[in-house]
């Protein structure tokens, strides 16, 4: 149910796949390939948890989970994943645009 609280345990020096199959076992219809978890407001990444800062502690620590519905396509690798579009800006360009624009009194 969306808003509840679900204690899962993992070991002390547990990893993302310990904990997504702790949330599996949990939870129906939330397999480890379809979970997203959120930790700390950052995604939670393959390897160790205290990477994330998912360690042993009082309160414990929380972590959200979302789950993809079964139809929806398998996530995109993130090596493969495009890189999210920057834009560039002449900050001198920005600047003397500024210096010519009239002052308000």
């Amino acid at each position: 149910q969306p808003g509840n609280v679900t204690i899962v345990r993992v070991p002390v020096n547990g990893t993302a796949a310990d904990l997504k199959e702790a949330v599996a076992a949990a939870f129906d219809d939330a397999p480890p390939s379809r979970q997203r978890l959120i930790a700390g407001g950052r995604p939670v990444a393959d390897g160790p948890l205290s990477d994330v800062g998912v360690v042993p502690k009082a309160p414990p620590p929380v972590v959200h989970l979302a789950v993809r519905p079964a139809d929806a396509p398998a996530p995109a690798d993130a090596a493969e994943a495009p890189a999210p579009s920057v834009e560039t800006y002449d900050v001198a360009a920005l600047l003397r645009a500024a210096a010519t624009m009239p002052r308000e009194e």
